[in-house]
């Protein structure tokens, strides 16, 4: 049913409070409160003092009684107990920092404006109803004040969440081990007055020649084991970066290159060349080990290469072999053929040599004259 407003009031116009609050721990409101026409009810000499009162207690509902509002025990009172000095009308917001009852369940909360006005009567519709000493509530319509209820738990929510989401991983809270569903969620249920103790794993193998790193929480915590006093439900993300194996290979030398790179990185490897078989005579022959290309995630010409880490790579260097001859095979048959020939050429000198001579010449004995 529409209705007006009397000349003179004061009243609550807004409350606003957590949808659940932790067991034994401080929360705001924030009540907003509205007033007008003060000075038709109240002598200017005194001035204008207004406060908040929120007290505790379950009334029976509307019509409220006199009594119902006496007996409410209060939390708080703000901005003091002493109130503070207003204008004839205005309007005034309050954040209130009140501590929550120990245990859990519904807590049950009246919002009671006040003014200071030592002397209580009524008209047709407005009247006084004292709280304390000259504190007092306006009545108007039963409406005058507010109640409420806060939902207090000492029980809350915790999730954890693994980024990007893999199935399997291992967390621990407070000790307990719990393994991430499909999405790499879990869910706990902390209470609301301990310390708790959040471990992710530091790395997470999630399949050939693949892992996850941890590098952060959201909250730009940058250890994987954290410790939380937890007030309401909590959701923590922890956030990875995925890494890549390459293997580097050589059957005849040592490589560079081979570890573990984030994906989507450049990833350097480099072969050195091996030592070659010298030859050990004039006569032997040498072998030299030349690069030809890497085979498997990279067909390079080059030594030195990369690949790009959009997955697992392995890649193998691959070697021809040169056969070095001091004396190649011709120059050989060039050496064979001239020995032989100087040999032959020897022989027959000789043999002229032993045809010259005659018999006589041999023993020494006078040639006979004519």
């Amino acid at each position: 049913m529409a209705f007006s407003l009397p000349a003179a009031y004061l009243r609550i116009t807004d409350i606003r409070i957590p949808d659940r609050v932790a067991a034994g721990r401080p929360f705001i409101i924030t009540v907003s409160v509205e007033w007008s026409g003060l000075s038709s009810f109240i002598p200017v000499t005194k001035g204008f003092w207004i406060r908040l009162e929120i007290c505790e207690g379950r009334l029976a509902g509307y019509p409220l009684s006199a009594s119902d509002v006496r007996d409410c025990q209060s939390v708080t009172v703000a901005p003091s107990v002493n109130g503070e000095e207003v204008n004839p009308s205005g309007s005034k917001t309050y954040s209130i920092e009140i501590e929550a009852p120990k245990g859990a369940g519904p807590w049950n909360l009246v919002a009671i404006p006040e003014l200071l006005a030592c002397e209580t009567w009524s008209h047709s519709t407005l009247f006084f109803i004292p709280r304390s000493g000259c504190w007092s509530v306006v009545n108007w319509g039963g409406e005058f004040w507010q109640e409420f209820k806060v939902r207090v738990v000492d029980k809350v929510v915790l999730t954890v969440k693994i980024e990007p989401g893999v199935a399997g991983a291992p967390i621990s809270v407070d000790g307990t081990i719990l393994n991430t569903d499909a999405g790499g969620i879990i869910h706990i249920e902390a209470s609301t007055l301990d310390s708790h103790i959040t471990i992710v794993p530091s790395e997470i193998a999630v399949g050939y020649h693949k892992k996850m790193v941890f590098v952060k929480w959201s909250d730009e915590y940058n250890v994987n084991s954290r410790t939380d006093v937890l007030t309401d439900d909590a959701t923590f993300i922890a956030k990875y970066t995925t890494k890549y194996q390459l293997t580097v290979e050589s059957e005849l030398s040592d490589t560079s290159g081979t570890g573990w790179y984030d994906e989507g990185s450049q990833a350097t490897f480099v072969v050195t060349a091996p030592p070659s078989d010298s030859p050990k005579g004039l006569f032997d022959c040498g072998h030299a080990y030349v690069f030809v290309q890497w085979t498997g995630d990279s067909r390079s010409t080059s030594p030195t290469a990369s690949v790009t880490m959009d997955g697992p790579k392995n890649v193998k260097a691959q070697w021809r072999t040169d056969t070095q001859c001091p004396i190649s095979g011709s120059t050989l048959l060039y050496v064979v053929m001239g020995s032989a020939a100087t040999i032959v050429v020897a022989l027959a000198v000789l043999l002229l040599v032993k045809r010259s001579r005659k018999p006589g010449a041999e023993s020494g004995a006078p040639i006979a004259g004519p």
